[in-house]
């Protein structure tokens, strides 16, 4: 239940048990311990900034109720694992790679018609190695137990920020945690992206908006 990290200068331990974050200042010897629960309270704190900071971008008044929460709707969630054969060296080990391929849509529908999103992590992995596979499931034991179902290795503030932008990330995330062990070997480098998908609604909408305002203008 507990992690160490060091460098020449500073280090960190996790301690899962305790639910403690402990800074250490190696040339000081000095440390300062950070609890899970203030963490937690960073957390919400960034996430509610995000909100408010995607709703001013959008052009929305804050004191306006925001529109209806998306994650409100049935979705159906699909996983999809493909081995593209591809291999190259990357830091002394040879790999190969694995697109996962998570889509987020609203239940019933094609992603075409109702909208989603769909992220993909685009993966080159070395053979499994027991060691670090130890450091990477410890990572998401305690992302999960932070925060849930959140990506190890991402800032409250990142993470707030893109759920924020994609209010479907969660759903998607969730199901990448649960369906991971489908992957086979030690991730060297990780490419995620995130792309939100309009409904085919929303884009005749806007092309009725901009007719009218090319008509207006005219």
């Amino acid at each position: 239940d507990r992690k160490a990290s060091m460098n020449d200068t500073t280090g960190q331990i996790v301690d899962l048990a305790e639910e403690n974050v402990y800074d250490l200042d190696l040339k000081k010897k000095t440390y300062k311990v950070t609890t899970f629960a203030e963490l937690r309270r960073r957390w919400e704190e960034a996430q509610k900034k995000a909100e408010e900071d995607a709703r001013k971008e959008a052009g929305r008044d804050k004191d306006k109720p925001a529109a209806a929460d998306p994650n409100a709707k049935q979705v159906e969630i699909d996983f999809d694992v493909k081995n593209t054969g591809a291999k190259k060296s990357i830091n002394g080990f040879d790999t190969h790679q694995t697109v996962v391929t998570v889509t987020v849509r609203e239940k019933g529908k094609t992603l075409e018609q109702g909208g989603g999103m769909v992220m993909t992590s685009d993966m080159w992995l070395a053979p499994t190695i027991a060691a670090m596979k130890e450091v990477a499931d410890f990572d998401v034991r305690y992302a999960k137990k932070l925060y849930g179902t959140i990506m190890p290795g991402i800032s409250a503030e990142q993470m707030a920020a893109a759920m924020a932008l994609y209010p479907m990330m969660k759903q998607a995330l969730g199901k990448m945690t649960a369906e991971g062990g489908k992957v086979e070997g030690t991730p060297v480098q990780t490419t995620m992206t995130m792309d939100s998908v309009k409904s085919a609604d929303q884009i005749a909408e806007e092309a009725k908006t901009g007719d009218s305002e090319s008509k207006s203008g005219a």
